[in-house]
């Protein structure tokens, strides 16, 4: 079989064999080019997969001191104080008004995560046009309400057309105890 290629090859004119051959390489160009992008998202899914494994051995490793932890914390904590969806979005809506944003707010419906204990409820509070001085004021209410109340996440940015307002974005939890 290979013979009878070899023949048909040899029996060609140069231009037809230099034609076969630049085809011929064009293609091994392309598998290889696709092989090499495949290799690469292969060794980089295991290295992802890697670190994954190694910070899941990390908390495996501590989980007997969270446990411990999470019980103390617990024991301290008071039911009565806990914070359900609507409570979380009413006391929110307070503490912004005390740090003077009254205007240009907005707070977004919020999300909730359960286990047999606790719940979790998110909500996202957004402050347009606001100050530093009344978004510090905020922030230093939110951290008094600690842990029953606690900031996720927050960004930050200016108005473009002023510099001086600032538009604020708080990612804002509460756990309230089921039992």
């Amino acid at each position: 079989m290979m013979r009878r290629f070899k023949q048909a090859f040899m029996g060609r004119l140069l231009r037809e064999k230099l034609l076969l051959a630049t085809l011929v390489m064009l293609a091994v160009a392309i598998w290889g080019s696709g092989f090499l992008r495949r290799l690469g998202a292969a060794v980089e899914e295991s290295r992802r997969v890697s670190t994954d494994l190694s910070v899941q051995t990390q908390w495996l490793e501590r989980r007997e001191r969270i446990e411990a932890l999470a019980k103390t914390a617990i024991q301290n904590l008071d039911p009565a104080k806990s914070l359900d969806a609507v409570k979380l979005t009413a006391e929110v809506s307070e503490l912004a008004s005390a740090a003077g944003i009254t205007s240009n707010r907005q707070i977004d419906a919020a999300r909730s995560e359960r286990t047999n204990e606790f719940a979790l409820h998110s909500i996202e509070f957004r402050a347009r046009r606001a100050d530093y001085a009344n978004l510090q004021a905020f922030y230093f209410k939110l951290t008094e309400r600690a842990p029953y109340i606690g900031l996720e996440q927050f960004s930050l940015a200016t108005v473009p057309s002023r510099p001086q307002e600032l538009e604020a974005v708080f990612r804002i939890t509460s756990v309230e105890a089921l039992r």
